[in-house]
């Protein structure tokens, strides 16, 4: 995705697809209600398209679960 405005009728197209698979809505269960779930938390920390302040704050998550 790249930043910018978007009217209804716009057409999308998906440029690429993360390895690991993780998907918007794990990333917002894992942020907001999920804290605990050291499996999605481990992918997500590796999705380089998510900002280093997001993956520092799932990196501080994961440390907190993690055995």
């Amino acid at each position: 995705m790249q930043e910018g405005a978007v009217e209804a009728g716009d057409a999308l197209a998906r440029l690429g697809r993360d390895a690991h698979q993780v998907r918007v809505a794990e990333v917002t269960r894992v942020y907001a209600f999920d804290e605990g779930d050291v499996a999605t938390l481990s992918r997500v920390v590796r999705v380089e398209a998510l900002s280093e302040a997001w993956r520092d704050q799932f990196r501080r998550q994961l440390a907190k679960v993690a055995p």
